[in-house]
């Protein structure tokens, strides 16, 4: 039977292609950017941490190839969103299911259109919580470092708090508290600060309004004096340009953490991305 299974996995493996992307062994695996940042943070060098999903790619269209999959039964664990951001999670192999952490459990989600949203990390409440999962998880992984994950867990929870604490402030009392975005992944930020998400596309960034649903976009923009459309650098602004160019408002990049270029990785964290979007959010809505 083990012979069966690795002739039909030497033949899987040619229709992968070339990966640009290897597993590495005995490393941590985060599906997605945004679990990856708030794990970097707690991980520091204790672990080697690598992201499944390449650097600049889209995480609602990735999924693994064979290779990959193969490769993650000898990680020491797999972290995930969770909230079928990655719906190719179901059909893992057995022994990659046992190391599979879902970080953002017990957080109480949203939905969006009638599915459950993901974008839970945008807001520092839920992303608190999702350290805390993170720490717990890497204490099952690798309990020789719990002190140490412990230590660094509680350095950027406090930093979450006091992101939190800005958003609260800086953000409450807002005469125009109306956030038009590119595309529906900060209805959680919305809900936690006072304001109200009204998104081009859905939950998917490649999901086109229906003339209706433009039409209405630009109707609420000119009822609210709406200044600011909001797009993500990863999406297309073709259709948030449009919107401007109907209502005479400026378009504007805010990040949905979804993915950054690799280029960035050492520049960027969770905080600093958050902080950046603090800024052009209030600068759009006063």
């Amino acid at each position: 039977m083990k012979k069966k299974c690795l002739t039909l996995i030497g033949l899987l493996l040619p229709l992968t292609g070339c990966s640009s992307i290897d597993v590495v062994p005995h490393a941590l695996y985060a599906s997605v950017y945004p679990v990856y940042a708030l794990a970097k943070e707690v991980v520091r060098d204790l672990l080697p941490l690598k992201m499944l999903t390449p650097f600049g790619s889209e995480p609602h269209d990735y999924e693994p190839s064979v290779r990959h999959i193969i490769g993650l039964t000898e990680c020491k664990g797999l972290l995930l969103q969770g909230n079928s951001l990655e719906p190719w999670a179901d059909s893992l192999p057995k022994e990659v299911k046992e190391k599979t952490f879902d970080v953002s459990k017990d957080i109480e989600t949203m939905k969006v259109d009638g599915a459950i949203d993901p974008h839970v990390w945008m807001s520092p409440k839920n992303a608190k919580i999702e350290l805390a999962n993170i720490l717990d998880s890497l204490i099952q992984i690798d309990p020789t470092h719990q002190e140490d994950y412990e230590k660094n867990a509680w350095i950027a929870v406090k930093k979450m708090e006091e992101l939190d604490q800005r958003y609260t402030l800086e953000l409450q009392g807002m005469s125009r508290p109306y956030l038009v975005v590119s595309h529906a992944s900060f209805g959680y930020l919305c809900r936690d600060y006072g304001l109200e998400q009204i998104y081009v596309s859905g939950l998917s960034p490649d999901q086109e309004p229906t003339a209706k649903g433009l039409k209405r976009i630009i109707e609420e923009v000119r009822l609210h004096q709406i200044t600011t459309i909001f797009y993500e650098e990863y999406v297309s602004p073709s259709i948030a340009k449009k919107i401007a160019e109907e209502t005479g408002c400026k378009t504007e990049v805010l990040s949905s953490l979804e993915t950054i270029e690799e280029s960035e990785d050492e520049k960027q964290t969770y905080f600093s991305l958050m902080e950046e979007n603090l800024i052009r959010i209030k600068e759009a809505l006063q």
